[in-house]
């Protein structure tokens, strides 16, 4: 016992070298192994987050992709064409209906708002003398026929009661119907000429009034009024043979009248 302790004691120090470098060995291999493993993990860390990268690129393309093909189908296939290979539009607006025609017409006389209407064609008086605001108290419609049909450029008047007892002269039709109180001045001038050409011209039983009635043969106040009343009920005489069905004219009376007698 006591030898193996001086030889111990002899070689203690060659011993503590050798412990001293295995030790040293050891934490160098150790060091070794720590820093290889943390290489290692950080190439795997940047590996997985540019595999991740990558992929979210993918998944924000593909996105886009469907969100292209679903706007195309919502839009249909008229969209898909665009245009014609002409370059005109695939579908064309509507077309614009026609406005409606219309005539121009003057009111004037005993009537609330006397001026000048735009009115739809085939409107008659009685339209019109509404559109100016109804006539007045003092209106005097016993020779207006409110059914009569009104023209383009026709002039309605409607004299008072004291113009018809003073027997002003009041604008008449020159023909073609328009009915008492409304002239057409495309029609005056033939107005004009038959007044002119004397007592002996044809009276228009359509636009005469009681005084110019009157000057035919056989036809008094009362005949007058009634060929008045008449054609204020059933509008104008289509012909003159008509006047015998205003009461208190037959054949005899309408032989003395039939050629001093006119329509239009």
């Amino acid at each position: 016992m006591g030898r193996l302790l001086r030889e111990f004691t002899k070689n203690y120090k060659l011993y503590a070298k050798i412990l001293a470098g295995l030790a040293l060995l050891s934490c160098a291999t150790l060091l070794y192994l720590q820093r290889s493993g943390a290489g290692a993990g950080d190439e795997i860390l940047i590996s997985d987050l540019s595999g991740a990268g990558t992929a979210a690129e993918e998944d924000a393309a593909g996105a886009k992709e469907a969100e292209a093909a679903d706007e195309s189908a919502t839009a249909g296939p008229g969209a898909a064409g665009g245009e014609s290979s002409g370059g005109a539009p695939a579908t064309s607006a509507p077309a614009e209906e026609a406005a409606p025609a219309t005539i121009v017409v003057d009111v004037g006389g005993a009537v609330s708002n006397p001026t000048v209407l735009i009115l739809p064609e085939g409107s008659r008086v009685y339209e019109a003398l509404e559109a100016a605001g109804g006539l007045l108290p003092q209106a005097d419609m016993r020779e207006i026929n409110r059914a009569t049909p009104l023209k383009d450029g026709d002039r309605i008047y409607i004299p008072s009661r004291e113009e018809s007892a003073a027997k002003t002269p009041v604008p008449r039709s020159a023909g073609g119907g328009a009915g008492a109180g409304v002239t057409n001045p495309a029609s005056s001038g033939a107005s004009a000429e038959g007044a002119a050409a004397g007592a002996d011209a044809p009276i228009n039983i359509n636009t005469a009034d009681s005084t110019e009635l009157q000057r035919l043969s056989g036809v008094g106040p009362s005949t007058a009024q009634k060929i008045l009343d008449y054609r204020e009920a059933h509008g104008r005489f289509a012909r003159v043979e008509d006047i015998k069905n205003v009461s208190g004219i037959g054949d005899k009376t309408f032989e003395k009248l039939k050629d001093k007698i006119a329509v239009d």
